[in-house]
C-alpha cells in the first residue's frame, strides 16, 4: 500500500483525536487502544513522526507541561490549529477504513517498545542514577531518563562524561529482561549496535571499541554505561545509560579528550528529537532480537570493531599487557591472543591503543 495513504490515515486520526481535546502522547495511544478494544496499538515511534510531520505542517503545536511529574520530568502535550481543523475537513476519512490501516502498525504485545514512556530534565545529577530509582519502584520496561545535561555524568571506571547543555543526548533506559547472568554483557552490543545503525541513518559509519565506546575516525561520538542490579542470583533490572555527542561546538571541547560530533561529521544541526525517535526505535529492534536469543547485534560490534585485527594493551589487576585482539564471542566477550600465543577471554577490562584513544 502506498505509503502515503498510511500518512494521511494516521495523521487524520492524530488530528481527530486532538479536534476533541489537547492530549498527550501516552493519552493517544490509550485512546487509539481503547477505539479497537485493546486489540491494536500503533508503535510509539509511528506516533511521534506522525506528530512530528503534523508540527512541521503547522496542523498542530507542542507544549511541555510546567507541573511535570514527582520528580520533575516534563512531559510534551499536542494541540491541534485551525491549518489542522481545516485538514480533516478537507481530509476525512471514516473510523472503520482507518483501523483497517492501523493493522499494518500492529505491534506484538510481548515486544519491549524502548522510549513507550520518556521523562524529560532540564537537569539532573546522573540520568542512570534517576533511571535506577524509577527501576527499584518497578516503572514500566523500557522507559527512558532523558536530561539536557548532567551534572556528575559519568562513564565506564567512573570517568566523567562531558557535557554541553542541550548539544549531548544523555539518557538512560530501563530493562526487566528475563536472562541468564552470562548473557548480561550482550546488552551492551545491543546498544552499541543500536547506536552504530542510527548513525548509520545519518550516513555516518562508526565503529565500535569494545565494550562500550562508539567512534568516529578515532575520536569518541558515544559512550554507553551498563549498570544491573541482582536479586537471588537473577537480574533485578538492567539500566542502559547512551551518552552521545549531537551538536557540540569541538571549540570548547579540550583537545586531549579526542571527541567527534555528529553534527561537525555531517555539516549541520541534528533535531535532537528526530535522532532521539530513530535511536530508539534501533534499540528496540536490537533489544528484542536479544530477548528472542538473536545475535545480529553482535555481527554488527563484530563487523565493525575497532579493535580486532589490532595489538592492543589490556589492563588486569591494575597491570597492562600486550594482546592481539582476535575476536568477540557470540556472549560478548573479548577474546585476545597473548604475548604466549594462548586465547584469553575478557568480559570486562580496559582496552587501550599504544597510539590512540
Amino acid at each position: 500500500m502506498d505509503s502515503n495513504i498510511l500518512r494521511g490515515h494516521t495523521e487524520n486520526f492524530v488530528l481527530s483525536l486532538l479536534s476533541d481535546k489537547d492530549m498527550y502522547g501516552y493519552e493517544m495511544l490509550e485512546e487509539i487502544k481503547k477505539k479497537t478494544n485493546d486489540k491494536f496499538a500503533i508503535k510509539k515511534i509511528t506516533l511521534y513522526k506522525t506528530l512530528e510531520r503534523l508540527e512541521k505542517a503547522e496542523c498542530i503545536v507542542s507544549y511541555y507541561d510546567q507541573d511535570g511529574d514527582s520528580k520533575g520530568g516534563k512531559r510534551k502535550y499536542f494541540e491541534i490549529t485551525d491549518e489542522g481543523r481545516k485538514k480533516i475537513k478537507e481530509d476525512i476519512y471514516e473510523w472503520n477504513e482507518t483501523k483497517e490501516i492501523l493493522e499494518l502498525f500492529i505491534i506484538d504485545s510481548s515486544h519491549v517498545i524502548i522510549g513507550d514512556n520518556v521523562l524529560y530534565y532540564d537537569e539532573v545529577t546522573s540520568t542512570n542514577d534517576l533511571a535506577k530509582e524509577f527501576a527499584q519502584e518497578k516503572i514500566a520496561e523500557g522507559s527512558c531518563v532523558i536530561a539536557d545535561t548532567q551534572k556528575k555524568g559519568r562513564g565506564r571506571l567512573n570517568r566523567n562524561w562531558y557535557d554541553q547543555k542541550g548539544k549531548v543526548i544523555a539518557m538512560s533506559i530501563v530493562l526487566y529482561p528475563k536472562t541468564d547472568l552470562k548473557d548480561l554483557s550482550k546488552i551492551t552490543q545491543v546498544a552499541a549496535a543500536g547506536v552504530f545503525e542510527t548513525l548509520k541513518q545519518y550516513g555516518v559509519v562508526a565503529k565500535i571499541k569494545w565494550p562500550n565506546d562508539i567512534l568516529i575516525k578515532g575520536k569518541k561520538i558515544c559512550g554507553i554505561l551498563v549498570e544491573s542490579a541482582l536479586k537471588d542470583n537473577e537480574v533485578e533490572y538492567i539500566v542502559i545509560g547512551i551518552g552521545l555527542n549531537l551538536n557540540l561546538d569541538l571549540e570548547l571541547v579540550p583537545e586531549d579528550l579526542k571527541l567527534a560530533s555528529l553534527n561537525v561529521e555531517i555539516g549541520k544541526e541534528i533535531n535532537k528529537d528526530e535522532f532521539i525517535l530513530n535511536l530508539f526505535n534501533n534499540l528496540t529492534i536490537y533489544y528484542n532480537q536479544f530477548l528472542k536469543g538473536g545475535n545480529a547485534f553482535t555481527d554488527i560490534c563484530r563487523e565493525n570493531s575497532y579493535l580486532i585485527g589490532k595489538e592492543a594493551y589490556i589492563k588486569v589487576n591494575g597491570k597492562s599487557y600486550k594482546v592481539e585482539i582476535v575476536d568477540i564471542s557470540t556472549n560478548g566477550e573479548l577474546l585476545v591472543r597473548n604475548e604466549y600465543g594462548q586465547i584469553e577471554t575478557y568480559v570486562q577490562t580496559e582496552v587501550t591503543l599504544e597510539d590512540n584513544y
